[in-house]
């Protein structure tokens, strides 16, 4: 969820940022984000 969360909001806030505040590490948003973008449709 809270991956979700800063997708929804990386136009608005910085990604960084909103890991630090979710308690998160962005090399995990990344990740995970990278894993759903390579995934086959």
């Amino acid at each position: 969820m809270r991956f979700a969360f800063i997708e929804q909001h990386a136009a608005t806030y910085p990604v960084r940022l909103m890991c630090r505040v979710l308690e998160v590490s962005p090399s995990g948003y990344y990740a995970k984000r990278l894993l759903r973008l390579a995934a086959p449709p």
